[in-house]
């Protein structure tokens, strides 16, 4: 299960990365303890996506895609 755990979190890093080459922006606000929702926070900033991405969930990172 934990493995399954780790290669959901490497796509959806993956995926935040090859976005942000193809169009738009990332920007990681900092350790999630600091944030109650990670998405709700970057909802709230004006981007599109936010998730905690490995390792152990530790950043939260916000994109917006054009």
């Amino acid at each position: 299960m934990s493995f399954l755990k780790c290669i959901l979190a490497t796509m959806c890093v993956v995926l935040l990365i090859s976005q942000d080459m193809v169009s738009g922006s990332t920007h990681c606000l900092g350790p999630c303890g600091n944030y109650y929702d990670c998405f709700d926070e970057c909802e709230a900033l004006g981007y599109t996506l936010g998730l905690c991405i490995p390792p152990d969930n530790y950043f939260c990172c916000c994109s917006i895609f054009d």
